[in-house]
């Protein structure tokens, strides 16, 4: 029968890809649940053969349904494979910079300009006039406080948008800082919890195919020491590789940023 073809070309694939996931060195924890997921794929093949068989044609090779159930299992391989990791501006590869956007409110201003620390405040780079905001995109490296500040029709300004650090002539400069938060060890499901919110907020951590590690890309609001914890498959965890702070069961991550 139909349901029977399919479920045999599923089990298939997904022993191919357990196959291969092993061959890769993929830990066991990260397998899905197999039974679940061709029972889920049962559902969607009992789905493409109705709509097939109603369709006006006269007649519906054996040929069409395989290459129809094929296409539906591809698709949902390329689905899973595509894990859009860390941030938009990731490629799943080992990078030490993220590309941001900048942002200050348009209520009116004539010209905004942006400078940044790192070019010693000597370029001024035009923003571009959305229908909100001035914004300009440049790419930062991760780890390392990056400053900016914007000129509005001619004036130092900080923009409302971004964190704000004290620039030393009673005015503020903008912060942006970026620090890649991993865990590298087997897990299905990771979350992240930082003392800055109270400990309430749960961050998911995406799972990276390519680096075989859960990873995001946390913005930080300035420097300072910020504490963080994980909570893994249901637990609370700490990271052993990363830097520890305080004793007992109250230890947490931490990182320092000045």
């Amino acid at each position: 029968s139909l349901v029977r073809s399919a479920k045999i070309l599923a089990r298939k694939k997904a022993d191919q890809k357990i196959l291969l996931s092993k061959k890769n060195g993929i830990p066991s924890s990260y397998f899905p649940n197999a039974d679940r997921s061709l029972k889920q794929q049962d559902l969607n093949l009992l789905s493409i053969s109705s709509n097939i068989r109603s369709s006006p044609t006269s007649y519906v090779s054996d040929s069409l349904i395989t290459n129809e159930l094929n296409s539906s299992l591809n698709a949902s391989e390329d689905q899973k494979a595509s894990c859009g990791c860390c941030c938009p501006t990731q490629n799943c590869t080992d990078q030490e910079d993220s590309m941001v956007t900048l942002k200050y409110p348009f209520t009116g201003q004539q010209c905004v300009s942006v400078l940044f620390e790192s070019d010693e405040w000597k370029i001024s780079h035009p923003t571009i006039k959305t229908d909100k905001f001035w914004e300009f995109t440049t790419k930062i490296k991760h780890s390392k406080p990056f400053l900016f500040k914007f000129i509005v029709d001619g004036e130092w300004k900080s923009s409302p948008l971004h964190p704000k650090e004290n620039d030393g002539f009673q005015g503020y400069n903008n912060i942006i800082v970026l620090i890649s938060i991993e865990w590298t060890f087997p897990a299905l499901e990771v979350f992240l919890c930082t003392a800055l919110a109270g400990w309430t907020d749960r961050i998911k951590l995406p799972f990276c195919h390519t680096r075989q590690k859960h990873i995001i890309i946390f913005e930080f609001p300035g420097k300072g020491v910020f504490e963080f914890k994980f909570i893994v498959d249901g637990e609370w965890k700490i990271n052993p590789n990363l830097e520890i702070i305080n004793e007992g069961p109250h230890q947490n991550n931490c990182i320092k940023i000045y």
